[in-house]
């Protein structure tokens, strides 16, 4: 559980290799933001990927559970902070290697959540993850951000014309950014997975952050327009 929050949501699991006291600036950490339907406790679904993902079983590997609705939302990433504050004073993590992953509603998550904290990140991976102009995420503050876009030519759920669409803007402005199509549905495979972990975890931040002041920028954020209608669920 997060302190501070009442809501029955508002816990999270991680994964925390035993040796990670003994390294010396801490181990890197994924963020890791699930999808599923709204208020489901859909973190229970994924936990899983801790013990086949290989690159998942070194890290120290987070897996929150949202509160009430889109990863979007301000109120979520307040939350999102107060998780990642909770998590960093308890674990021994290294702050240059934070890295933020996620899948379908997770993966517009990553959108939303880095292009909002980027300094946080060290590099970043949506998968399935949706994309759109009108969600108004300002992907120039990901620009100096590695990126690895993971995503089924063959989902319908999330069709793959969004993430295409955030890879040109983004090399067209120069990011680090890789674009990977695989022949599958919304799901991809483990092993594409791996990659994009493997990919990510080569970078390291060349930014500092203050959580504080993090927490103050979301807090005041204006509820974007096309999340309204989502308020209540």
């Amino acid at each position: 559980k997060i302190p501070g929050y009442m809501q029955e949501t508002a816990w999270y699991h991680i994964s925390v290799p035993k040796e990670h006291r003994e390294t010396k600036t801490g181990l890197p950490l994924i963020v890791y933001l699930h999808g599923g339907q709204h208020n489901a406790g859909t973190a229970d679904n994924i936990v899983a990927l801790a013990q086949v993902i290989p690159p998942f079983k070194k890290n120290i590997l987070l897996f929150p559970n949202h509160l009430k609705t889109w990863w979007a939302h301000p109120r979520e990433m307040k939350y999102l902070l107060d998780t990642l504050d909770e998590v960093t004073l308890r674990w021994h993590v290294d702050p240059k290697r934070i890295y933020l992953m996620g899948g379908s509603m997770g993966g517009n998550g990553v959108w939303a959540f880095g292009s909002r904290c980027p300094e946080l990140f060290a590099a970043l991976s949506p998968a399935s993850g949706f994309y759109a102009d009108f969600l108004e995420f300002p992907l120039k503050n990901i620009v100096s951000k590695p990126i690895y876009i993971l995503h089924g030519t063959k989902d319908t759920t999330v069709p793959i014309d969004g993430a295409r669409k955030a890879f040109d803007i983004l090399k067209k402005d120069g990011a680090n950014v890789e674009m990977r199509e695989v022949d599958c549905g919304h799901q991809p495979p483990n092993e594409e997975v791996t990659k994009a972990a493997e990919w990510i975890l080569q970078h390291t931040n060349k930014q500092d952050f203050d959580l504080k002041a993090l927490k103050e920028r979301v807090t005041a954020m204006p509820l974007p327009g096309w999340l309204k209608q989502y308020e209540g669920n």
